[in-house]
């Protein structure tokens, strides 16, 4: 978990999954995330601690530059196949920007904040908010409004709102319960200006990590911190796909013999700095977790490595440091041991003649 410069916290994400997010590092979408999370809490204020969402889960709300019907949704932040899946504890709301714009209230934004925190009560079963509506989409409609009203805000703007939408069933069935708990439940409220000043002006720049490269002459040892430094980053935010780019490109900038040597001391040294591969499946940690582990990401760069013509040098210490990881991490080798058996040839990375190779 991240902290932003007004105290909030964003699950840890792989911003490079997430493509047309705003970078964490434009100082206006940190500005939207403190201004949504403060939103949110005031949306959730009047519930109980075991209906708040905010009290269950992790959120982080995040500015989204791509062409979108909907102004907003949520998404759970670990890889799911299927987008409509919120199980889990860590969750991102994206805002499109360019229907954000469109949006002239703090009340509308607000019913649209609450739409989608709805759908986190819906999905984990809030029986509350499933008696509303035995569909989701208008339950979660009618959650909104109530949570607008309770905090102070007008739910009748939701009247003149998606009016751009064309008129299905499912959308006239969900503007009649609108219009039905605005008539039973709601008295006029005016609405509240919302000023977007501090994020208009932020544009989207794909995320990148901020890797240190070093060059072909930097002196091995040296080489070898700054890498497992890099993959430190990686780690904890992500950005695997970059990292083995700059990787691919220090191994083939010191060529096939001293370039293989480095790849494997690289190997050795994630392998005792790092925990154990096989323990990120089992520790709840999730799959992100398992696919930004640097032992993760250095097998996915292992072909091009192997590919490289000429000879390769095999530095005992490091292999046997490999060897004896892979031992103690066997359901990991046996996914991937076709990869490293092609870098590591005559009997594999766990075969004995492999590790008794010279090569400095």
């Amino acid at each position: 978990m991240e902290k932003n410069e007004n105290g909030g916290c964003l699950p840890d994400i792989d911003l490079a999954d997430f493509n047309h997010l705003v970078s964490l590092d434009d100082r206006g979408a940190v500005a939207f995330d403190g201004f949504m999370r403060n939103l949110a809490e005031k949306l959730t204020a009047s519930l109980p601690d075991e209906e708040n969402p905010l009290k269950k889960y992790r959120i982080g709300f995040y500015l989204q530059d791509r062409p979108d019907k909907s102004p907003a949704r949520i998404s759970s932040s670990e890889y799911r196949s299927d987008p409509a899946d919120l199980s889990g504890r860590d969750f991102v709301v994206m805002f499109n920007r360019e229907k954000l714009a469109a949006i002239e209230s703090e009340d509308e934004l607000a019913f649209i904040l609450g739409h989608e925190l709805s759908h986190l009560s819906w999905q984990h079963g809030d029986d509350r908010v499933r008696a509303l509506s035995s569909n989701e989409e208008a339950a979660c409609d009618l959650n909104a409004m109530k949570l607008l009203f309770d905090a102070g805000y007008d739910a009748t703007v939701v009247s003149t709102m998606d009016r751009e939408v064309p008129l299905t069933e499912e959308w006239r069935l969900r503007k009649d319960a609108r219009r039905q708990a605005m008539n039973a439940f709601f008295d006029f409220r005016r609405p509240q200006p919302l000023d977007q000043t501090p994020w208009r002006e932020s544009r989207y720049e794909k995320w990148r990590p901020d890797f240190k490269v070093p060059s072909a002459e930097t002196p091995e040892d040296e080489a070898v911190a700054v890498m497992v430094g890099n993959l430190q980053k990686v780690y904890v935010r992500g950005g695997g796909d970059d990292f083995q780019q700059v990787l691919k490109d220090c191994v083939s900038a010191r060529g096939s013999e001293a370039g293989s040597r480095f790849f494997l001391r690289l190997a050795a040294a994630a392998a005792e700095k790092f925990p154990p591969i096989d323990q990120e499946g089992k520790s709840g940690a999730g799959y992100r977790a398992r696919l930004r582990h640097p032992i993760s990401v250095l097998g996915n760069a292992l072909p091009a490595v192997a590919a490289m013509p000429g000879k390769k040098l095999f530095p005992p210490e490091a292999c046997a440091k490999i060897n004896a990881y892979f031992k103690q991490n066997p359901d990991y080798y046996r996914t991937m041991k076709v990869f490293w058996d092609k870098m590591l040839p005559e009997g594999g990375a766990l075969g004995a003649n492999v590790f008794g190779r010279g090569g400095r």
